[in-house]
């Protein structure tokens, strides 16, 4: 009945596929499942939380274009080394 009142209420499409997700549930989106059904996101919700999201992915970007992404993954190694030679 939703999906219906949806229809009738708009012709705006980005409008319709956010109901018919929220209705649906937006599924795994950090799996394979995408067909609805319980989200493997334990404190977001796609629609909701859109901009939250999109912000993230914006600092993340910018923390890899400043080379945070090898820092770390040298750090890692630094340390899983020391931690080798102590066991």
């Amino acid at each position: 009945m939703q999906r219906l009142e949806a229809v009738a209420s708009t012709n705006d499409g980005f409008k319709l596929s956010e109901v018919d997700l929220e209705l649906r549930g937006e599924g795994d989106v950090l799996g394979r499942l995408q067909s609805g059904g319980k989200s493997s996101l334990k404190l977001l919700r796609v629609i909701k939380d859109a901009e939250l999201i999109q912000r993230a992915k914006g600092l993340a970007e910018e923390l890899q274009k400043q080379g945070l992404g090898e820092n770390l993954r040298q750090l890692i190694e630094k340390e899983d080394a020391t931690a080798l030679k102590q066991s």
